[in-house]
């Protein structure tokens, strides 16, 4: 059970731990383009702000005097935005408006923040190094003007605050009056991970994810133990039920319940295979009590010729007594010699395929029966040739037509017909008769008793089906109608 556990654990942690690491990859996916998505929004709203505050009033001085314009744009269009910075091309100062996304005041006089030997930043190689920018191109009268824009990317190659990144800049607004650049508004805005509203669902939402994975863990441990238990006691029961199919005399086996659709086919099959056993146990019981019968009857018939020759009741020399004992001989010899026959066919894996031709092959098969019977018998051949091992198949055409013999020793209704499809030989012989009802003419000795008043050793047909077994075919025998039995053997091309 313990290695069935952590078999268990380590497949139901894995999908786990992949499940959440795709989630993790597509929620940083996604978090990725939407942040780039809302600082796009937040930087468009500025400018579009900052283009309806352009007016001649508010341009008046901005050339002479930066602190007009940190009045003119100390208000943000929305929330979304928590800061400004001013650089001037100019005169090379600066100002701050505003807070960092995280909260803290931007240093408002680079100059006195030099002064004071505080550390100013330079962009680093994680941080960006270009942004959007919206140039205002102002052309300036004193009483009118226009503005066309011009949006490009610019390069950040100068000192931020210390506390200021670069990644923390949206975009840009560059003015120019009448041809002079006179400066760059920076927008600085939050991101969802800073923005409030937006940060306590992404937070929340991480939280869940990460508290998720020892969850997760407790969970798997829970299901492993629970599937490990319930299939560690199925894996005992196949076990118990295998071991008791090899005791003969077992009782009827009983399965657990259980909801596992697999397990349930796996219980199935032992049943089945459990019947097939019993079956074969009984077939094997009454195989050895009929071979054991088909034996001693011309052993028996043996015995008592001899002791009557040796108690003097008959005479070695009579002609009858000499034809019993070669006849009886000669049926204990066909039996044993079967026996042996059926048994090497049990045995043997592979046959020797060759390309048949379907007329010698007639012709080998027919030699081997009475001219009497072949004279009249009706053969039917639409196969030119086939393949297949030539020794057994004719051993197994003649075992049926000696059985057709049996019912009709003329041959005058026997017919024999070979034909084929485009996969499959097929050979059909019917004869006159009926068949006994109740018996697997195939299963070795089945047909007891009813063999020796018939004659033969009754392991004719069970020769037969081996034969064609090797084959990879299959043999049949049938009652047409109520006169007409038909024996089929087939067998892939």
């Amino acid at each position: 059970m313990k290695r069935l556990f952590f078999t268990s654990l380590i497949t139901i942690v894995s999908i786990t731990i992949i499940i959440i690491l795709i989630v993790g990859v597509s929620l940083s996916f996604r978090y990725g383009k939407v942040e780039k998505q809302w600082r796009e929004e937040a930087y468009n709203d500025y400018i579009s702000y900052l283009s309806s505050q352009l007016t001649p009033e508010k341009v008046i001085g901005i050339e002479t005097s930066p602190s007009s314009l940190r009045v003119n744009l100390q208000s943000f269009p929305n929330d979304r935005i928590t800061g400004l910075f001013f650089h001037s091309s100019m005169n090379s100062t600066s100002f701050a408006i505003g807070k960092t996304p995280q909260g803290f005041s931007i240093a408002s006089d680079l100059d006195s923040a030099a002064k004071q030997n505080r550390a100013l930043i330079k962009i680093s190689q994680q941080e960006q190094t270009e942004v959007t920018d919206t140039l205002f191109d102002i052309t300036f009268n004193g009483s009118s003007m226009s503005v066309d824009t011009i949006v490009d990317k610019v390069q950040l190659d100068f000192v931020l605050p210390d506390n200021l990144s670069s990644n923390d800049i949206a975009g840009s607004a560059t003015f120019r009056i009448n041809g002079t650049v006179f400066g760059s508004v920076f927008v600085i805005t939050h991101t969802p991970m800073t923005y409030s509203y937006s940060s306590a669902v992404i937070s929340g939402a991480i939280t869940v994810l990460l508290w998720s994975i020892p969850f997760a863990l407790i969970v798997s441990l829970v299901i492993a133990w629970i599937y490990s238990y319930k299939n560690t006691k199925m894996v005992s029961s196949i076990k118990a039920s295998l071991q008791a199919l090899t005791n003969p005399s077992h009782e009827k086996l009983t399965f657990p319940k259980n909801s596992i659709p697999f397990i349930a086919q796996i219980f199935d099959s032992i049943g089945e295979l459990d019947d097939t056993l019993s079956q074969n146990q009984r077939n094997r019981s009454e195989w050895l009590r009929t071979i054991s019968h088909d034996l001693n009857t011309p052993v028996a018939s043996l015995k008592i010729t001899l002791e009557g020759i040796q108690d003097k009741v008959f005479s070695p020399d009579d002609p009858k007594v000499i034809a019993t004992l070669c006849e009886e001989t000669s049926v204990l010899e066909k039996r044993i010699q079967s026996i042996i026959e059926f048994s090497r066919l049990q045995t043997l894996k592979t046959i020797d395929i060759e390309e048949i031709s379907s007329e010698s092959f007639i012709s080998e098969v027919t030699n081997l029966l009475p001219a009497k019977f072949t004279s009249n018998l009706v053969i039917t051949c639409h196969a030119d040739s086939f393949r297949g091992d030539r020794r057994l198949l004719q051993r197994a055409c003649y075992e049926l037509l000696k059985n057709c013999m049996a019912a009709d020793s003329n041959g005058e209704n026997t017919i024999w017909s070979i034909d084929s499809d485009e996969s499959t030989i097929i050979m059909k012989f019917s004869n006159p008769g009926k068949l006994a009802g109740n018996i697997d003419f195939f299963e070795p000795w089945s047909r007891g008793d009813w063999s020796r008043e018939e004659g033969g050793s009754g392991m004719g047909l069970p020769i037969i089906s081996r034969i064609i077994a090797l084959h990879h075919g299959k043999a049949t025998l049938l009652q047409n109608n109520q006169d007409t039995v038909t024996a089929t053997i087939f067998w892939p091309l």
